[in-house]
């Protein structure tokens, strides 16, 4: 696999994880959520927005 697709499938995945705790909600979810949502910035600032678009639209355009 491309490391840079397992990287944009673990920003998708953040992200996911970041929807369902939050629909969990409570205080145990909290700290979770700020870890998560630090390691999501991280990753989007180092490979930059732009980029991670373009290649989640070249990655959805090949699997037509």
């Amino acid at each position: 696999m491309d490391r840079k697709l397992a990287v944009l499938l673990l920003v998708v995945l953040l992200l996911q994880v970041i929807d369902q705790s939050e629909a969990l909600g409570g205080e145990r979810w909290r700290k979770w959520n700020q870890n998560v949502k630090q390691l999501r910035d991280f990753l989007i600032t180092a490979i930059g927005e732009e980029q991670i678009i373009a290649d989640i639209e070249r990655e959805a355009s090949m699997s037509k």
